[in-house]
């Protein structure tokens, strides 16, 4: 299955595995379709996805790692169909180094009707209604992903992420290290509590109102992030919090969507080691054995050892 091969696989579902031990489950040397490769899937396995565009809206209820070869040269696209990926009672899973996208739906949709937990790193989360939709008990950490160009068509709706109604059941989603730039609308939080750090929102403008960080009847613990050049920057008790900028970040080049901070000597971006002064946090240590303070966005922190852009 080569990369931009126009194709849509009709596999029809595997019945339930036999196994107990969970191994790696290979697509599509294995299984032709992911959703195929979940069927056949227990809690424990990982599905491991070569190079390609994968047509499918795919479900994940199982305890699994669902991770791509490569974070720019693996796509999952819901065709506008349905949210690429709906994820509703898995209590530990992990989506890693994928494109995902829906035009006009949502890429990733957390329903947790019931209980969900689970990370979603390393993504290019783009082309969408919504990039991220999460709602009900749905705890997610959301780590060092780029989300961009995410808005409905005619540009009055939509957004990054959009996290609705944990508050009645006690979670914290948290949102670490991303960049979130020309979407609709940034963030938008209904009735939840977030823990918002190192990230970049930026340029999140369409007609009518377009928000950078929305919050209406929740909580949010924001701090060490870049909010600017939204429509409008923040709405409600959000706040720059501590360590908060507000600044043209400077990316490489915006139009390629090449959101690399631009360092060295000059113009050099000032969310470079400008992200939380907690080790925890580190951007990694480099060749030279230095152990860098993060900085803002999907570059940034430990969780971005790993990229492939």
């Amino acid at each position: 299955y080569s990369l931009g091969e126009d194709l849509i696989f009709q596999t029809p579902p595997t019945p339930p595995t036999s196994r107990t031990i969970p191994t790696t489950i290979n697509v599509p040397a294995d299984y032709s379709t992911i959703q195929a490769g979940l069927d056949a899937s227990i809690d424990g396995d990982t599905i491991s996805v070569s190079k390609g565009i994968y047509k499918e809206n795919i479900v994940i209820n199982k305890n699994v790692k669902l991770v791509g070869e490569a974070a720019n040269f693996v796509t999952i696209d819901g065709l506008g169909k349905d949210s690429a990926i709906t994820i509703n009672g898995a209590e530990d899973f992990l989506i890693q180094e994928f494109v995902i996208k829906s035009q006009n739906q949502r890429a990733i949709y957390c329903l947790a009707i019931n209980k969900t937990k689970g990370t979603i790193k390393n993504i290019l989360l783009k082309d969408s209604k919504w990039g991220i939709y999460a709602e009900n008990n749905c705890e997610l950490t959301i780590l060092n992903n780029i989300i961009y160009n995410n808005r409905a068509s005619d540009n009055k709706d939509g957004g990054g992420i959009f996290i609705k109604d944990n508050l009645s059941h006690n979670i914290t989603t948290e949102i670490r290290n991303n960049t979130i730039d020309d979407n609709h609308h940034g963030i938008w939080i209904e009735s939840s509590k977030i823990k918002s750090i190192n990230n970049i929102i930026t340029s999140n403008m369409g007609s009518g109102t377009s928000v950078g960080v929305y919050l209406k009847n929740g909580e949010i613990n924001n701090s060490y992030s870049n909010i600017w050049g939204n429509g409008t920057n923040s709405v409600g008790n959000v706040g720059i919090g501590d360590g908060g900028i507000s600044l043209d970040p400077r990316f490489v080049n915006t139009k390629e969507r090449n959101y690399h901070l631009i360092w060295g000597s000059g113009d050099v971006s000032p969310c470079i080691d400008a992200g939380s002064p907690n080790t925890n946090y580190n951007d990694g240590k480099l060749l030279t054995g230095t152990n860098y303070r993060s900085d803002m966005g999907a570059y940034g922190g430990i969780d971005n050892i790993g990229w492939n852009l």
